[in-house]
Parts: structure tokens; sequence; C-alpha cells
């Protein structure tokens, strides 16, 4: 960087000395991470739209585009269609669940 100064008609030049460069930083989210994070949201949008589900009991979580999903059902009927929501979704390889059907 460069400092210039002007003084009547003489000039004069002012070096500033770069600084030195900065370790470069892992970058917190990668590109995977950004896609499994938007899997999650069409997932759970899914089960918050769907009249059956309506997936207020049911966490989602992906990685690599593997589907966790984890919480309680009301019925075997319920179970079927959260699997299947989570199946069709874009970017899901494969469901994995654990949910418990009852009152839970």
């Amino acid at each position: 960087m460069a400092m210039i100064l002007f003084a009547g008609c003489a000039r004069t030049e002012t070096r500033v000395p770069a600084r030195p460069a900065e370790p470069s930083k892992p970058v917190a989210v990668t590109v995977d991470d950004a896609a499994d994070d938007e899997t999650t949201l069409r997932v759970q949008t899914s089960l918050l739209e769907d009249p059956l589900v309506k997936g207020f009991r049911i966490d989602v979580d992906t990685r690599d585009g593997v589907v966790y999903l984890t919480g309680s059902v009301q019925s075997e009927e319920e179970w079927a269609q959260v699997i299947k929501l989570a199946q069709e979704t874009k970017g899901v390889r494969r469901v994995e669940a654990t949910l418990t059907i009852g009152s839970g």
C-alpha cells in the first residue's frame, strides 16, 4: 500500500510495509455440510407440512446425504409416512430411523 502526500510542488512518498500473510483458517462450513443442511431443512419441511405427520416429535439430522430420524410417532401408518417423505426428499441417499411408535 503506498501513500502519497502532496506538499506544494514537492512529492513525498511513504511506503508502508505489507502485513505478513495470516495462516489460512479452516472454513467452518463445507459444501457437503451446506448440502446436508439443505436436505435436513427439506425433510423437516415435508414432515411439518404433512397432515398425518406434522413432524413436531421428530428430530432430523443429515450427514453425507444419510438422514437420521429420531423421535416418536403415533401409529405404524405415521411411521411409514415419515420414512416415505424422507426417502422422497431431494438429496437423501438413505434413511436411518429410530422412531418410537406410541404416545412417547
